[in-house]
């Protein structure tokens, strides 16, 4: 059987190794993970503190090992262990010593807040997602019956992530027995059985039914992709929510909380009270189960398939709920199958056709959105996409605005943005006051170029942007950052619309081996959805993008396509490069650009020189500096072979910058440096060069002069006042210089 399980880091969906689930509780028991834990301990009190942390902590899938996204289709090996989680132990200790008394108990160590355990129970012949889940309810079955204890619901996924934890008295079981699923399993009793109550009997058949709309409830959230999370959570705790007079609600959000966290959410916080948005409204009302004849025919067994997108399914005939758009008051079809709807009466089904429902989707929305959003974004969200549904919603947006809600949602302020059409703004009735004795974020562990990070700050979750003309060196800026922080412990993630040549000549040129950026960078070509990158690969990490461009040259869209990226960030710093034209002093896109950015530099192309070119760095956006004002300053820096940086003067005050002189002279002294003897300056703004051989042959035959002395006055004088054309340039240069040396040769008149 299979002894490899994949190793995760946080709530990423990837996974980053492999190892053995024997060196997983190796790492548990030894010193490995002990700072961590003892880290989120101290915060365990402070409970949306302490769940983020955790979020971040190293995790393994002890129930096998999976290829590229973690869920249950891509599960590659399964080890046949299940991990039921025991929270919130009044009587732990004593527990566990029970527990590792327990032939079944392949392992048991300390929960990572220390107020639960974790327990290892296995089986063999478990190949996919389906046998897991029947391990599940045996296992579920056997802690009721022998312990009385639940066991958390969902670990029932194959995918179930464990966080790492810290404990020196994990134990292992020296001589375990694989757990018998048949014994355990929960027979179905017969419709005439004496021993069971027909009425006791439909109660389980519903909760069972209850239950199994859970699951399918969980499993789509977790297999929800970015843009639709928010719908599909309220939408399916709302269903849930009806059936709450059937399933314990504890168990219920420990179940959602788990999928939500599983998804992927990169805000717990708001995730949840959107979870728990759609429990309430489903309350209002609830879904009934018919008693009617079938639950005795096991209708309610476990192959019966719910799904969100249609709320309930009917098995048997296809002219039911599921296939009216609006909910029908409950009823049975003529095969006799059971339905389940919500208890309808005129006015909700009125209900739920125009207003209801739509609304509380849009209010849950509302709940969870800070700052503005376009009506295109909310339709995206919501799945709105009918023109009926588009008149309601503006019909809702209108009401709100005009505070005709303010019964309802009273803490929902929404105004409409006057300058740009189809933009609101959401503002709450409640304030977030400032605790002046707080522990200020401390500052993000990055390298810039020209030593920036000592100049400026940039706390955790910064937005910085590199704006810049074609070939003026963005590339470079972000090149060279990705390698300052080469050996940074933090993750590097470099999402390029380049193709993988450029990418790799760029790289070459630093002197690198390849090998070296491969092993401490992440390198992707993307050219949209950056923001999904982060949330899935990257929210505390640094991430450059090389270059953010909107679709069809729709420029006033970065502004949010910067706040999507934004609010992918949970600690981590983006390195956004943009275009900017030549002419202009911010990038496309305009000013809106800038409103999230922490620093905002703009690059200017100056001139050419002989291995590169010269540019100007200019900070035209700096939210906070150190020890100087940084604001509106420049550093002028050459660029060599693509990628070399070179600094050519110190941070200057840009207003008092003459950049075209300063071009000029970078030019002169260019010219200077070169293979040839001497440079001189033509009439039509060019440069020729007199090599060496020239100049010897010179100095020979002008043997009454310092043949070096008048070159390097005639090239000085060209600078200042450029006369030789590019024809006769070099006859022009030696007729000087013979004229020279005659005036010096002995008998010469003077």
């Amino acid at each position: 059987m299979n002894d490899n399980i994949s190793v995760f880091k946080g709530i990423k969906p990837k996974p980053i190794s492999i190892a053995t689930w024997q060196k997983a509780l190796e790492n548990i028991k030894s010193d490995r993970y002990k700072s961590l834990i003892e880290q989120a301990r101290k915060i365990i009190k402070e409970t949306e503190k302490y769940r983020k942390f955790k979020t971040t902590l190293p995790a393994i899938t002890f129930s096998g090992t999976f290829e590229k996204r973690r869920n249950c289709k891509n599960i590659l090996s399964p080890t046949g262990f299940i991990i039921p989680d025991l929270d919130h132990l009044k009587n732990l200790e004593l527990i566990f010593d029970i527990l590792t008394q327990d032939k079944n108990t392949w392992f048991a160590f300390r929960s990572p807040s220390g107020e639960g355990l974790k327990v290892g129970f296995r089986a063999q012949n478990i190949k996919d997602d389906k046998d897991h889940k029947q391990f599940y309810f045996a296992v579920e079955r056997y802690f009721k019956e022998i312990y009385g204890i639940e066991i958390d619901p969902a670990c029932k996924d194959i995918s179930r992530l464990t966080f790492v934890s810290y404990d020196p008295e994990l134990w292992i079981n020296p001589g375990p027995q694989y757990f018998d699923i048949k014994t355990w399993t929960k027979p179905i009793a017969p419709p005439s059985s004496p021993l069971l109550n027909e009425t006791d009997f439909i109660y389980t058949g519903k909760k069972k039914y209850a239950r199994k709309v859970l699951e399918s409830c969980c499993e789509n959230i977790r297999q929800s992709l970015p843009g639709s999370q928010h719908y599909t959570r309220l939408k399916a705790a709302r269903l849930i929510g009806g059936y709450l007079q059937y399933i314990n609600e504890a168990e219920v959000i420990a179940a959602l909380e788990q999928a939500v966290q599983d998804s992927g959410a990169k805000n717990m916080q708001a995730a949840m009270k959107t979870v728990r948005d759609g429990l309430e409204y489903g309350k209002i009302s609830p879904i009934i189960i018919e008693d009617v004849q079938g639950y005795a025919d096991n209708r309610y067994d476990d192959q019966r398939k719910v799904s969100v997108s249609d709320d309930i399914s009917c098995d048997t005939c296809d002219t039911c709920d599921t296939c009216d758009k609006v909910r029908q008051p409950a009823t049975t079809c003529d095969k006799g199958a059971t339905l389940a709807t919500k208890s309808a009466t005129p006015a909700t089904v009125r209900e739920t056709i125009g207003e209801r429902n739509l609304a509380m989707d849009i209010h849950a929305f509302l709940s969870a959105t800070t700052g503005s959003f376009t009506t295109d974004y909310l339709d995206r969200e919501l799945g709105i996409t009918t023109r009926l549904q588009k008149q309601r919603r503006s019909y809702i947006l209108r009401k709100y605005i005009k505070k005709e809600y303010k019964n309802k949602c009273t803490e929902i302020l929404l105004k409409k943005d006057p300058r740009r059409a189809n933009t609101f703004y959401v503002s709450r009735s409640e304030m977030e006051w400032i605790d002046l004795e707080a522990e200020i974020p401390e500052n993000f562990p990055i390298r810039l170029p020209f030593g920036l990070e000592e100049k400026v700050s940039i706390p955790p979750k910064s937005i910085i942007i590199v704006a810049g003309s074609t070939n003026s060196g963005k590339t470079a800026i972000v090149l060279n950052t990705l390698r300052l922080n080469m050996e940074s412990s933090f993750e590097k993630l470099f999402l390029v619309s380049e193709g993988a040549g450029e990418i790799r000549g760029r790289i070459k040129s630093f002197g690198d081996s390849l090998s070296k950026w491969k092993d401490n960078v992440m390198i992707a070509s993307q050219s949209c959805d950056f923001d999904t990158a982060i949330e899935n690969y990257n929210t505390d990490g640094f991430t450059c993008i090389d270059y953010l461009e909107p679709p069809e040259g729709q420029y006033y869209l970065l502004t949010d396509q910067i706040r999507s990226i934004y609010d992918a960030l949970n600690t981590g710093v983006a390195m956004i490069a943009l275009q900017k034209h030549s002419a202009s002093t911010i990038g496309r896109g305009g000013e809106g650009t800038a409103e999230k950015a922490r620093l905002y530099m703009t690059v200017d192309y100056l001139c050419n020189c002989k291995r590169g070119i010269i540019c100007a760095l200019r900070l035209a956006k700096v939210k906070q500096s150190r020890d100087e004002n940084m604001q509106n300053r420049e550093i002028h820096f050459k660029i060599e072979r693509g990628s070399a940086l070179t600094p050519l003067t110190d941070w200057m005050l840009s207003s008092r910058v003459n950049r075209e002189k300063l071009a000029k002279d970078y030019e002169a002294e260019e010219s200077e440096k070169s293979d040839y003897a001497y440079k001189f300056k033509l009439v039509d703004g060019s440069f020729v060069g007199l090599n060496f051989r020239d100049r010897a042959e010179w100095v020979e035959n002008f043997c009454n002069i310092d043949v070096d002395s008048e070159l390097g006055r005639i090239q000085a004088d060209s600078l200042k006042r450029p006369w030789m054309t590019k024809k006769n340039w070099f006859f022009q240069v030696a007729g000087l210089l013979d004229k020279k040396d005659r005036k010096n040769r002995p008998g010469e008149p003077g």
